[in-house]
């Protein structure tokens, strides 16, 4: 997770509890088929890591075409539409 690699372990710890402590998150399953799709995505965009391309391809699959996330790699996608995270901080 980025998160541990900007910041100390307790903050990465306590900031991931708030993340998947939000109201209406649902946590998707990986497939054997994401795979299949993530590696269609890398060979299209090879920019994309294999951890942003298994995002990207399960969130495709499950009619989610937006992602927030800081990362730029994910502008590679011109399927899926990104949200900076930095937009949604008050």
């Amino acid at each position: 997770m980025r998160l541990r690699k900007l910041s100390d372990h307790q903050t990465a710890l306590r900031e991931t509890s708030r993340i998947v402590s939000l109201p209406h998150l649902t946590i998707l399953d990986v497939k054997p088929k994401h795979m299949v799709a993530a590696l269609d995505l890398m060979q299209h965009h090879p920019r994309l890591r294999p951890r942003d391309a298994l995002h990207a391809a399960v969130a495709m699959d499950a009619g989610v075409y937006s992602i927030v996330s800081s990362d730029p790699d994910f502008d590679a996608v011109p399927e899926l539409g990104r949200v900076a995270l930095e937009a949604l901080r008050p």
